[in-house]
C-alpha cells in the first residue's frame, strides 16, 4: 500500500472519512473532480456552544453522520488521496 503522493496530503486517518461535494448541493463527486471538501468521523465536533447559526453552517448530518465544512476545495484521486486547490 502506498502511504504517500506527491502533490497530495495524504490519505485520511483511521476512523476519519473524507468526502468531496459539490458547494451548492452537496451531493458526492467523483474522484479526481473539485469540490468542497468535507471531514466526518467521530472526531468532529456536535456543535458550537449557544450558536446554531453556526452550528448549521459548519457542520453537516447525512446517514447519522456528522461531516465538518472545512470551507476549502479539493478532490481525492481513485487511490483516495486528497489534493488542495485554490
Amino acid at each position: 500500500q502506498t502511504g504517500n503522493k506527491a502533490g497530495s496530503v495524504g490519505m485520511p486517518l483511521p476512523g476519519s472519512s473524507i468526502r468531496i461535494v459539490a458547494p451548492d448541493t452537496l451531493e458526492a463527486l467523483p474522484a479526481g473532480e473539485n469540490g468542497l471538501i468535507l471531514i466526518g468521523g467521530e472526531q468532529v465536533m456536535q456543535g458550537y456552544l449557544n450558536d446554531a447559526d453556526a452550528t448549521h453552517k459548519a457542520i453537516l448530518e447525512k446517514n447519522g453522520k456528522r461531516w465538518f465544512r472545512t470551507g476549502q476545495t479539493g478532490h481525492l484521486d481513485e487511490d483516495g488521496f486528497l489534493t488542495l486547490v485554490e
